[in-house]
């Protein structure tokens, strides 16, 4: 009995920290809604759980369906798919932690700070931890390619066909949640026949899997095969040395090219906070050891996917922080020997780093909780008004959630010859001027201003909410 306790504490622990934290973010007002896409996985889950009473088959073109379907199939008997997928991001942030814990405990380093590093770096990055409390696939798909990942490395250890089976299924469910888990998916089956190579071999196979995986992604890109309908067709290499681009999401201006900003995964404060402290302790013996060398080539795969994407997004990036993480184990294990060595202890320092996360989260929720309450806000006013038809952009999966019954549409999709009388017209005019200056967003509110609509009330943030003109009698 002692011994079944003891190896369900870890996981009892996650699970308590995961939902001590919600408790505390329910309290701010954040409820894991945020943004269309979260809006969106919500009324997907909603919608497959009518399918199953006979309704129509739910339709999404950005995203995979796995999500919302795990929402459907655990919450949608009593109605609660909302809390359903709270629960499979929370669990999931669980089997994260304990799937890096695994990976290190058995591959890189002793296992007494193998949960500790797993727990504070991986489960404890601001990121990662806000991304836990969102309704969003993110979290899910880290752990199914951590799962899968793990799985592969017993596989090459022991050819032990359950491993290789559950490595596959984490790896079909992982595309299935996220189709940006696809290149770390195919690096992974590439070891399946013959193990990962290890030496001078094992760095030539790296290569030639990342140049094999460029290529496809350049024919990919350039095929213009129907069921790529993702950001892969803007796939390029200009993009990896561009810091300005144009793509389905306006006119977008960074600081760093995309190929240094890839790199930020090692560094970024909300990524890796200690991997600045951590790098000069890198060594290159680190990478003889068979997880960090997966780790390096799945990374190496994925940021190269990133950097040709025409877009920088830190809940992208996010993706490779576990891979990051798992790398810098043997780093960050000499890096505590080197401070111990100068009289410091150990667990002052873990606890301060804990301390400097824990306010890096606080700093990385903060946003998220005001913009959820700006979404109940606009909400609230459109409900107010009790208009039949709405016009937005970036609020369109918030108002169809939260304004049951109205007819949502979205100034993103084209131009827009002529709107509803008496509707309603929700933007960020600022945003719009800015970002997407002569296209469909900005042409359409610039329309809508010409037929007349009359701004009713300033928001939040820049949100307007204004009105079209009736129709006269």
């Amino acid at each position: 009995m002692r011994e079944q306790v003891r190896a369900w504490a870890p996981a009892l622990v996650l699970i308590t920290i995961w939902a001590a934290l919600a408790i505390l973010l329910g309290g701010a007002g954040f409820e894991g809604l945020l943004g269309a896409d979260a809006h969106d996985y919500l009324r997907l889950a909603r919608q497959w759980t009518a399918w199953a009473q006979g309704g129509p088959r739910p339709v999404m073109v950005e995203h995979p369906m796995g999500y919302p379907v795990l929402g459907a199939l655990l919450g949608g008997a009593f109605g609660a798919e909302h809390p359903a997928l709270r629960l499979v991001t929370g669990l999931s942030w669980v089997v994260l932690v304990l799937a890096v814990r695994s990976i290190l405990h058995r591959q890189a380093g002793p296992g007494h700070r193998a949960g500790r590093y797993a727990l504070l770096i991986v489960g404890g990055a601001p990121f990662v931890l806000r991304y836990a409390h969102t309704v969003m696939s993110d979290v899910p798909a880290m752990a199914a390619v951590l799962v899968a990942t793990a799985a592969t490395l017993r596989w090459n250890d022991g050819r032990r066909w359950p491993d290789l089976a559950t490595a596959a299924a984490a790896g079909a469910m992982a595309v299935g949640l996220r189709t940006a888990c696809a290149p770390l998916v195919l690096v992974l089956a590439l070891t399946w026949p013959w193990g990962l190579p290890s030496g001078r071999r094992g760095w030539l196979w790296a290569l030639a899997a990342i140049v094999a995986l460029a290529g496809a992604l350049l024919i990919a890109a350039n095929a213009g095969l129907p069921a790529l309908r993702t950001p892969l067709q803007e796939w390029s290499v200009p993009h990896m040395l561009a810091r300005t681009h144009t793509s389905d999401d306006g006119v977008l201006r960074y600081t760093l090219p995309n190929v240094l900003y890839v790199l930020g995964v090692f560094v970024h404060p909300g990524l890796l906070p200690a991997g600045l402290l951590v790098l000069p302790f890198v060594r290159r013996v680190d990478a003889r050891v068979p997880a960090v060398r997966l780790a390096l080539v799945l990374l190496a795969a994925y940021l190269l996917l990133l950097a040709g994407l025409p877009f920088q997004n830190d809940r992208v990036l996010a993706l490779g922080q576990p891979f990051a993480a798992i790398a810098l184990f043997p780093a960050f294990g000499r890096a505590l020997a080197w401070v111990e060595e100068r009289g410091a202890a150990r667990v002052p320092v873990m606890r301060a780093l804990a301390l400097v996360q824990l306010l890096l989260f606080v700093r990385a929720m903060a946003p998220f909780v005001r913009q959820a309450g700006e979404e109940r806000e606009l909400a609230r006013m459109v409900r107010a008004l009790r208009p039949q038809v709405v016009y937005t952009h970036g609020m369109g999966g918030p108002l169809m959630e939260q304004v049951p019954g109205v007819a949502v549409h979205e100034l993103w999709y084209g131009r827009i010859a002529r709107f509803e009388p008496g509707a309603l017209v929700v933007v960020r005019p600022a945003a719009l001027a800015g970002q997407w200056a002569g296209l469909p967003p900005a042409t359409n509110w610039e329309a809508a201003i010409a037929q007349g609509a009359r701004v009713l009330w300033h928001g939040p943030d820049g949100w307007v909410v204004a009105q079209l003109p009736r129709e006269r009698r």
